[in-house]
């Protein structure tokens, strides 16, 4: 199945578009959602939960490291301990 990539990006700016239509070409779906790194929760960003999630990041200093690693824990922490 094709894969559903979530671009997040702490502020908007030029030339964002770009990634999502390459995305699109290959056949993916994308959602691009602007949000500070501390305030997202993947389990609100609609994601599919019968996929697996793989992880990259760009240019992240150490704290945004820490936040993106924290955000994905609790993403596998509401799936894998659910009823």
């Amino acid at each position: 199945s094709p894969a559903h990539v979530v671009l997040v990006d702490r502020d908007e700016g030029p030339n964002r578009s770009k990634a999502d239509k390459m995305i699109k070409l290959c056949g993916g779906d994308v959602t691009r959602l602007t949000i500070d790194i501390r305030h997202l929760v993947l389990s609100r960003a609609g994601l599919p939960r019968q996929r697996p999630v793989v992880a990259m990041s760009k240019h992240l200093c150490g704290v945004a490291t820490d936040l993106s690693l924290r955000c994905l824990h609790a993403y596998a922490h509401t799936y894998t301990h659910e009823s």
